[in-house]
């Protein structure tokens, strides 16, 4: 496998003539993939799930008064 690795290293030319087009699409691929990875891989601060007024909490007091 490294055999294969080195020699694949080996025949990549030393000049590569990329157009502006492949060089803009490269930054704009290369500035989308780095947002990505930050936004995956930063620490959360402060994480709040729902909207805050209080229909997201779940309260457990018991049976329903029907069910008795």
């Amino acid at each position: 496998m490294m055999k294969k690795l080195k020699d694949l290293w080996n025949n990549i030319p030393e000049e590569l003539t990329v157009t502006k087009l492949d060089g803009a699409l490269l930054v704009i691929d290369s500035l989308l993939l780095g947002i990505l990875l930050g936004i995956l891989f930063a620490p959360r601060r402060k994480a709040t799930y729902g909207c805050g007024n209080g229909t997201t909490t779940i309260y457990q007091y018991g049976p329903e008064e029907e069910e008795v």
